[in-house]
C-alpha cells in the first residue's frame, strides 16, 4: 500500500503513507524481522492528506515525519519471530516510506539490516570455502528463515533488501559484502526458468519479481556473466500463455502458488522493470536505449 500510494502521489497520501510506516514499525520483531503482523492501535497522522494531486506528486516540499514503534497490544514485550518473506516486503515498504519523507528510527533500521546479515547461509559442504565466480565473493544465500538452505526467491529478495537498508543508512551498497555475497550466489544458481534450488519449483514468478527488484536496486545489468533481464524477457515472451496470461509450474503440474493473477502480476513487473532504482538513471539495458 505504501509503495503504491508513495507511487501515485507522495504529497497527497502522506498521512496514509506515515500510518503504513506505523504499522510497520510497530510490528517489527525482536530480531529485526517481520511476521505478518497484528492490528495496532490508530495513529493519528501529523499531516493533512490535502495536497498536490498530481501523479508521482513532488516530494521536494514534503515535511519529514518521524515515526517510531510502539508496542503492540497484548504483545508488550515484542514478537520474536518472522521470515525473510515478509521481511523483504517490509523492506519495500520501508523504501516507500523513506522516499515520502518518512524516518525511522536509526536502530530499526540497524537491526533490520543485521538480521539479513546474519540470515545469511551457504550450504554445510561449501563452509569456508570461496567458489570460482566472477564476482570474487564467497556464494551466500537465504532461506525462508534463519538457518535455512538458500533458495533463489528468498536470497534475491536478500539482495534487494540490503541495498535498500544500506541506502537508507548512506551506507554504499556496491562494497557491501552481504550483498556482494548474495549476488554471487545467484550469478552461482542463475537461471530464469525455475526457482534455483527451491524444492519443487515452487514461487517461480515470485523469484523472478526479486530478481528484477535486485538487479534494478543494485544498479546492475549483468549478474555475473547473465544478461537477467533479457534472458528473462525471452523466457517469459516464449512462456506466456495464448490468453496473454502467466502460470508456473512445479513438481505438480501448472498452477502453483498464487496462480494465475499473481504470477501474471509478477511476470508484467519483471517486463515492465516496474523498480525504481536508487540512483537516477542508473541501470539501463542497452537493449532499450
Amino acid at each position: 500500500q505504501a509503495m503504491v500510494l508513495e507511487k501515485l502521489d507522495a504529497q497527497k497520501y502522506q498521512g496514509r503513507i506515515y500510518e503504513c510506516a506505523q504499522y510497520l514499525a510497530d510490528n517489527q520483531s525482536k530480531n529485526g524481522m517481520w511476521s505478518y503482523g497484528q492490528p495496532i492501535f490508530p495513529v493519528k497522522a501529523p499531516v493533512s492528506s490535502a495536497g498536490s494531486s498530481k501523479p508521482g506528486g513532488s516530494t521536494a516540499a514534503l515535511k519529514k515525519l518521524n515515526v517510531a514503534p510502539r508496542p503492540i497490544p497484548g504483545d508488550p514485550k515484542g514478537t520474536a519471530g518472522g521470515d525473510f518473506s515478509n521481511t523483504q516486503y517490509a523492506a519495500l515498504g520501508i523504501r516507500a516510506c523513506h522516499d515520502a519523507s518518512i524516518v525511522f528510527p536509526k536502530e530499526l533500521i540497524h537491526r533490520a539490516r543485521q538480521a539479513w546479515v546474519e540470515g545469511q547461509e551457504e550450504p554445510a559442504h561449501a563452509k569456508g570455502k570461496k567458489a570460482p565466480v566472477a564476482s570474487g565473493s564467497t556464494p551466500l544465500g537465504w532461506g525462508y528463515g534463519m538457518n535455512d538452505t538458500p533458495h533463489g526467491s528468498m536470497t534475491v529478495g536478500g539482495v534487494g533488501a540490503m541495498v535498500i537498508f544500506d541506502h537508507i543508512m548512506g551506507i554504499d551498497w556496491k562494497k557491501d559484502p552481504a550483498a556482494l555475497a548474495g549476488l554471487a550466489w545467484m550469478d552461482k544458481h542463475f537461471t530464469v526458468t525455475e526457482n534455483p534450488e527451491r524444492s519443487g519449483n515452487y514461487y517461480h514468478y515470485y523469484y523472478l519479481y526479486g530478481m528484477e527488484r535486485a538487479g534494478l536496486l543494485f544498479g546492475t545489468e549483468k549478474i555475473g556473466s547473465h544478461y537477467w533481464y533479457r534472458e528473462g524477457v525471452k523466457y517469459l515472451l516464449e512462456d506466456q500463455d495464448a490468453n496473454g496470461s502467466w502460470v508456473g509450474e512445479n513438481a505438480q503440474g501448472k498452477s502453483s502458488w498464487g496462480g494465475i493473477l499473481n504470477d501474471t502480476c509478477f511476470a508484467i513487473l519483471f517486463l515492465r522493470r516496474a523498480t525504481q532504482p536508487l540512483v537516477d538513471g542508473a541501470s539501463i539495458d542497452p537493449s532499450r536505449k
